[in-house]
This record gives structure tokens, C-alpha cells and sequence, in this order.
């Protein structure tokens, strides 16, 4: 192997090398992007349920409320 064909060698080792690791890189940048889209869909379903539990709750609490005021005047 000669000189010139060892430094393009090495050129080209290391420029893969490079394009490796960027490609690392942007891969679990990508993987936590949909990680977080993930939990975010996940919490805004929590919260949906949580909403939809304390009106229930409010609800029933009216109403029990209510049935103990009429009865006790």
C-alpha cells in the first residue's frame, strides 16, 4: 500500500466514522422526540381522565348535598 493510498484510506475511515456518530447522535435525538410525543399524548389522556373523575365527583357531591338539604329543613 502506498502513502497516498493509506491517506485516502484513513480520509475515509474517518469521514465513516463521522457520518456514524452524527447518525447516532440524530437517531436517539429522533427516539426521544417520539418518546415525548408519546408521554405527551399519554398525559393529556391523564388529564382527560382526571377532568372527567372530579366533575364526577363535584357532580355526586351536588347531588348528595342536595338530597340532605331537602330532607333536613
Amino acid at each position: 500500500m502506498t502513502k497516498q493510498t493509506a491517506f485516502y484510506v484513513a480520509i475515509f475511515s474517518t469521514a465513516a466514522l463521522a457520518v456514524g456518530w452524527y447518525f447516532r447522535g440524530w437517531k436517539e435525538a429522533s427516539g426521544g422526540m417520539i418518546t415525548a410525543l408519546n408521554r405527551a399524548k399519554a398525559l393529556g389522556k391523564a388529564r382527560d381522565l382526571f377532568a372527567g373523575l372530579t366533575v364526577l365527583v363535584a357532580v355526586v357531591f351536588a347531588v348528595v348535598l342536595y338530597v340532605v338539604a331537602t330532607r333536613h329543613r
